[in-house]
Parts: C-alpha cells; structure tokens; sequence
C-alpha cells in the first residue's frame, strides 16, 4: 500500500517497490522485553521473509510497537498516530495480560480486547488491514466477537494458546537418542516436552506453559544471549 526504496543491496531491484506492513501491537511478551529489539519476534519475522518478499518485487516491513499489559488502551485510541495509517497485517498479542473481565472491552487487567482493536483499526486506517490474533484465550467471549468482525468484512487469524501448544510440541526432542539438525530458531527448544524449560500446567495466565525443573539443557539454552546480553539478571521466564 505504499511505496519505499529497497536497501538489499541488489541493484537489479526496482528503486521504488510496494511495501507490505506487518504491525504487532501487544504486551510485554510481544514486545520481546528481557531481549534486544532485534531477539523479538516481529524482528525476527521481518528477517526471515525479507528476500522472499523481494524476489516478487514486494519490501518487507515488520514495526513493533507491543508495550506492557497496561499499553491496550492508549494502542487502541491513539492507533493511528502510533502505528500509522498504512497497515496490511495487525498483530494483537496481549497475551500475557491478566483477563479480568473478557466481557468488558474497557477492562484494564486484559489489555485490550482484541475486537475493539479490530473495531478501531476499521474506522481510522486507510484500508482495512488483516487482523492476526496472537496466543489469544480461546475460552473467552472475546473469540466470539472476532468472528462478528468476519460478518462485517475484516479478515481475520486467531492462533489460540491450545493451538500454539500443540504446534511447539512437534518441534524435534532433544531428549532423544538421535536428534535431527534443527535450524537455529527451534535448537534446543523441545527437551521431551519441557519447553525452554517451561511445562503444561493449569495456569490460562501463562498459556499454560510454568516454570520448571527439568529440561536444563533447553533452559540453558534460552538464556544464551551471547554477546547480546551476557548477563541474565534482567532475562525472564514469561518474556519471548
């Protein structure tokens, strides 16, 4: 939707090419707090897909603009200037927000509900952008209202904390006796279903997934930042 210049230092490229705009508003978790900028999620995402977006003469660009579980309020009301108005992709992931109340859109405690966010962005964006729902809680009303945001003509992808669980269960076992080569995102990321050190437990507030005692090697590995952050003090369990 709009136009930019393209900086892969390959000069066959058109100078002026169509940007796609990937935005992710959320909590802290989306905000990749306890890491770089650059160790979030949306970074990582803008890194990944850049040359394939390229090769069909599309740049590629991922804002992040997550805050806290206090920062839904000011998001929602303030979109446009915080955000901008050109958005293909509206990343929400409160998803460490405490839902208080998921029937109340105004409730403090959860964020912000993810309808109203879809309901502001299709009053002051200049095209309606898609709507991606990120670790939502899928037993709460607020799933329902994301579907009525169909009927009206938003597009819309919910990615619910049960469907994110079983989708990180099929990540390769280092527990195992033979271990295939993992690409450096997913290494050292599932130790026989202690993932990152964490494991299911009854707890919604934390998608499920606790702090726990086995799994070491997994542990360790998530808090081996390198040269990014050697020191571990201000690194937390509950942040991507």
């Amino acid at each position: 939707d709009e136009e930019g210049e393209y900086d892969g230092g390959n000069e066959n490229l058109y100078k002026n090419i169509p940007i796609f705009h990937w935005t992710t508003v959320g909590d802290s978790s989306a905000a990749g707090h306890g890491n770089t900028y650059s160790q979030s999620y949306t970074a990582i995402l803008e890194k990944t897909v850049t040359e394939a977006f390229a090769a069909a003469g599309v740049q590629f660009v991922a804002t992040n603009h997550a805050g806290d579980v206090w920062s839904g309020m000011e998001l929602a009301f303030c979109l446009e200037s915080i955000v901008g108005k050109d958005v293909d992709i509206l990343s929400w992931d409160f998803s460490l927000s405490d839902p208080e109340d998921f029937s109340n859109p105004l409730s403090p405690g959860q964020g912000i509900d993810p309808a109203l966010l879809g309901e502001r962005a299709g009053r002051v964006m200049n095209s309606m952008p898609f709507l991606f729902f990120l670790r939502i809680l899928s037993d709460m009303l607020s799933s329902e209202r994301i579907r009525r945001l169909e009927s009206r003509g938003a597009g819309t992808g919910t990615l619910d904390e049960d469907a994110l669980s079983e989708l990180i269960l099929t990540f390769p076992n280092q527990n195992s006796k033979w271990v295939p080569k993992s690409p450096p995102s997913i290494d050292k990321f599932n130790c026989g279903g202690i993932i990152e050190g964490k494991k299911r437990c009854d707890d919604p507030t934390m998608l499920y997934w606790c702090d726990a005692d086995e799994g070491e090697v997994c542990a360790k590995a998530r808090y081996d930042a390198g040269k990014s952050c050697n020191n571990d003090e201000y690194q937390t369990s509950w942040n991507d």
